[in-house]
């Protein structure tokens, strides 16, 4: 039983899991890898070599050690500048394209009646409040000049189909009752 060939062990071992942490650095293709695998390998023999029991403790120290290490390692290696050129950072909502100040905009839109401004097939221009509007009806061919009603408001478009209620263009000669 040689203290050599324990001490030669764990520094086997050891290197192992720093090979392993080079491989996640450095683009080698697996070479670290396998050479940290055989490292581990070796360096477990030769703790067997010593002793069962000390064998046992290391390949257990080793079993345990080797998730903690990956976790670590997947930890920092986003943090690291290869890390974060390799990786995808998501933007934060204010940043979103549905958050801009005109698609917010279209939003206030939902429930309103406008009027087409030209044929609807299933996409055209329409008009509310006086504003022209990029539109698509919800599958249907409207025609020009129809009443309209905003369904939804999507990525810069509106939805809108047939609003039910009179003419726009009879609109102007449309009596009010009083109700006096």
């Amino acid at each position: 039983m040689d203290i050599g060939s324990l001490t030669l062990g764990i520094f086997l071992v050891v290197l192992g899991f720093v090979l392993v942490g080079l491989e996640v650095f450095l683009p080698t293709g697996g070479i670290l890898g396998m050479l940290a695998l055989s490292s581990m390998a070796v360096g477990i023999a030769f703790a067997f070599k010593y002793g069962t029991i000390s064998g046992v403790v290391v390949l257990g120290l080793t079993a345990l050690g080797t998730p903690f290490v990956f976790k670590l390692l997947l930890w920092v290696w986003p943090r690291t500048s290869m890390g974060k050129m390799m990786t995808v950072h998501s933007t934060s909502a204010e940043e979103t394209i549905g958050n801009m100040a005109s698609h917010l905009a279209l939003d206030l839109l939902i429930g309103k009646v406008g009027k087409t401004l030209s044929d609807l097939r299933p996409s055209g221009i329409v008009e509310f409040n006086g504003r022209r509007i990029d539109a698509i009806s919800e599958g249907i061919l409207i025609a020009e000049g129809v009443a309209i009603l905003c369904v939804s408001a999507q990525g810069g478009h509106i939805v809108v189909k047939p609003a039910i209620g009179p003419d726009l263009n009879d609109l102007e000669n449309v009596q009010i009752p009083s109700f006096n």
